[in-house]
């Protein structure tokens, strides 16, 4: 199965690095928050990565910054039991938006779309 970064590490550390020279008092969870929900920017740093000042960080330390928004897997903490109505929901990506042959995102290259998340309603059998 292969999975998405969050940034590919290149990107990423280049727009890290660029950051760390114009702005080097600012905090990385501010910084992260350019391009990730603030929120998820602020957790991701009290849980994972230590923050401080840009200035602060080594070019090694930006790297494994890098790595590890590049290797991020997100956990599902609990599934629960899904309900049949609770399944019956409309909405999604919009169809209109990706490719009908690859499920890729017609204005965001390399991301794809698939199942649930797809605006997509039909009749569903009841069992």
């Amino acid at each position: 199965m292969c999975y998405r970064s969050i940034l590919p590490l290149s990107d990423s550390l280049i727009w890290l690095k660029e950051r760390q020279s114009s702005r080097p008092e600012s905090e990385l969870k501010t910084v992260l928050g350019e391009f990730l929900p603030k929120r998820l920017a602020q957790r991701l740093c009290e849980i994972q990565i230590d923050n401080r000042p840009l200035r602060q960080y080594t070019p090694q330390d930006l790297r494994a910054v890098c790595e590890l928004l590049q290797n991020w897997r997100i956990r599902p903490s609990d599934t629960g039991r899904i309900s049949h109505r609770r399944r019956l929901l409309l909405g999604g990506v919009s169809t209109d938006g990706l490719s009908s042959t690859t499920m890729e995102s017609k204005t965001i290259p390399g991301l794809y779309f698939i199942g649930e998340v797809v605006d997509v309603t039909g009749h569903l059998r009841r069992f």
